[in-house]
């Protein structure tokens, strides 16, 4: 309390130090001596009166305030008169604590942070496995058997990506869509922002939905970008596909879906998809997530659904080598985080990130840190005269430290602002071509303590050499010798060549990683499916109502002269185009529901390459028709 009430504080103890002196003094008067003469008695016995209130303040914790104190003016005032040397310290040390602490963001964001849902921890994903791995999740119909058997979950919904066509305002456009069953958003414990979230009532009747008809939900960035934020979005009508769709709310963009960082424009009950699809027992196209009970443990809950999962492959006609593949058992997986499909896609290179932004950390501590010797070495006689004059070692190394400590300081703000505007830039770099990552990058407690938590240890890092180089000036050799002999000799100049290589070795090791790294970066974005794209450009057509066809090619340079016109109702085919110069051929690519293809994956276990199209390099495969049988 007294660190607070210093004045109060300092008063108490002047008038006590008083006291105790005027009841001497007038002891030595009652004994028969003068006055002024028992005074000066009293203050010879009684000695210094400044000491001993540095010994009060010293008992009280408050002697350290006022030394810490002393050398923040010292230190403050030394860096006034060195502003090179300081802009210089602080500028290396913000870049590498902000290079390193927007790293940390981005890794925090999608490796370490869990969705902002309700008892995220009981959350858990329903997955087929098999010797190929995890493969997603079942069809509808073992949807509903899980739903309606399994008795270890409070709840289980369904969902499903797909791109979605929506015509609104006399165009045709296409939304990144989900179809979800009616409690999906219910069993995630997530809040609309307007109006009302699907419910179970929503998701009832196969081409319907429920009672109030077919609705919909959208994201709040869907929202502000197609609708300009309009508060009356509820209840407005849109076409989904060939129904007709009221929007009945909007919902946070960053738990639109269980996917971190995928961006989903609008989500729609499950019973508004493809009656064919749903009602198909081979279309392995779902997302299964549930919540357990309380008090039931995951492998409980596990055992039980491989056992009705099991009953259902039983009644699949699959022959036993593809079902080994992917349909072996059921297995689940923590959801609480979302699923794995960012992580997986930035893993790598945000670990090579990380690596090199510790580099340019441990690049600057040693920039720092050989600028604070050659401080050190100036300020030899300055150590000297102070350490003669009475000032104890520890308080230099403390002097040191706490320079060390503002130096850090300046840089771990600047490195913080640096590394605000960074997170966003390299969240812009890692999205795959024109497709947004939403990412919630706001500074939060984790961050901000991994940047001080750093910035600390860089402290300690660059300090400790120049603390313990002041530590042992000899103070009569640095009275009577000039500053080359105080320095240490040859023990300093080797320290200070090993630094400079040190620094020479980090910075090529820093070159030659992020040309690699750009390299690599390079190559994956070139490496596609393996068919030869040098010569395909994509054009992008809405189909307004009247049946016309608005090509909008983002960069076709003149290339693509004309589009074919098509009616709405014909089935993409590939066609050739000779009127238009410079086509080879042109392909008609057209959103939907669910296809309902049978199994989505490709099993690679044939050495017939008989179906291989030019400039498509295959290995083995098996063609797959619809339910999962061999053809």
């Amino acid at each position: 309390m007294s660190i607070f009430r210093r004045k109060k504080f300092e008063s108490d103890m002047a008038t006590e130090l008083g006291f105790h002196m005027e009841a001497y003094i007038d002891d030595l008067v009652r004994s028969g001596m003068d006055r002024a003469e028992a005074a000066r008695r009293a203050r010879i016995e009684f000695g210094a009166v400044e000491a001993t209130k540095d010994d009060c303040r010293q008992a009280w914790g408050l002697q350290r305030m006022d030394d810490l104190r002393a050398d923040l003016r010292l230190t403050f005032r030394t860096l006034r008169q060195n502003p090179g040397f300081a802009s210089i310290a602080v500028l290396s040390l913000a870049l590498g604590i902000g290079a390193t602490t927007a790293i940390f963001g981005l890794v925090d964001a999608v490796m370490l942070r869990l969705l902002p849902v309700r008892d995220g921890g009981r959350l858990v994903f329903v997955e087929n496995v098999g010797t190929e791995g995890a493969n997603g999740g079942p069809p509808y119909p073992c949807f509903e058997l899980f739903r309606d058997k399994a008795a270890s979950f409070a709840g289980m919904a369904a969902f499903s990506g797909s791109s979605m066509e929506i015509l609104m305002d006399g165009g045709r456009e296409q939304a990144r869509g989900l179809w979800v069953s009616g409690n999906f958003y219910s069993l995630l414990g997530v809040k609309p922002i307007l109006g009302r979230t699907l419910s179970a009532a929503d998701d009832r009747s196969v081409g319907q939905g429920g009672l109030d008809g077919p609705v919909a939900v959208i994201s709040r960035a869907y929202w502000q970008h197609r609708f300009g934020g309009d508060p009356r979005i509820v209840g407005r009508t849109i076409h989904l596909f060939d129904s007709s769709v009221t929007i009945v709310g909007v919902m946070p963009s960053e738990v639109m879906s269980l996917e971190p960082g995928l961006p989903i424009d609008i989500a729609a009950p499950m019973m508004l998809s493809d009656p064919e699809t749903l009602r198909n027992r081979g279309s392995w196209w779902l997302e299964v997530v549930a919540r357990l009970k309380p008090g039931v443990a995951p492998q409980q809950a596990r055992a039980e659904t491989d056992v009705l999962f099991q009953s259902y492959m039983a009644t699949m006609h699959m022959s036993p080598d593809i079902r080994k593949l992917a349909f072996d058992h059921i297995e689940l997986a923590p959801a609480g985080g979302g699923g794995e499909g960012l992580r997986n896609r930035f893993s790598m290179p945000l670990t090579a990130l990380l690596i090199l932004a510790g580099l340019v950390l441990l690049a600057s501590c040693v920039t720092v840190a050989n600028l604070m010797l050659a401080r050190a070495t100036a300020r030899q006689k300055e150590f000297a005269v102070r350490l003669a004059i009475g000032a104890g070692r520890g308080r230099l190394i403390r002097q040191t430290l706490t320079e060390a400590l503002v130096l850090v300081g300046a840089g771990c703000l600047l490195g913080i602002a640096l590394a605000r505007q960074g997170e966003a830039a390299l969240a812009a770099f890692f999205a795959e071509g024109n497709n947004q990552v939403i990412l919630d990058l706001a500074l939060n407690a984790r961050v901000l303590l991994f940047a001080i938590a750093i910035s600390l240890l860089t402290g300690l890092a660059f300090a400790v050499l120049p603390a313990l180089r002041a530590a042992r000036v000899d103070p009569s050799a640095g009275l009577q010798s000039g500053p080359r002999s105080i320095a240490g000799g040859r023990a300093s100049v080797r320290l200070g060549r090993a630094l400079v290589v040190l620094q020479v070795a980090l910075s090529t090791v820093l070159l030659a990683g992020a040309g690699l790294f750009i390299h690599s970066l390079r190559r994956l974005s070139d490496h596609g499916s393996g068919a030869g794209t040098e010569l395909v450009r994509p054009a992008r057509m809405d189909g307004a109502t009247d049946g016309t066809a608005r090509p909008r090619p983002p960069d076709a340079r003149g290339a693509i002269g004309q589009l074919v016109h098509h009616d709405a109702s014909e089935r993409p085919r590939p066609r050739r185009n000779p009127g238009c110069p410079g086509i080879r051929a042109a392909h008609r690519n057209r959103p939907g529901r669910p296809p309902g293809l049978g199994i989505a994956r490709v099993f690679h276990d044939s050495r017939d390459a008989s179906a291989a199209r030019p400039g498509v390099p295959i290995g083995r495969y098996r063609q797959l028709h619809q339910g999962g049988h061999p053809e």
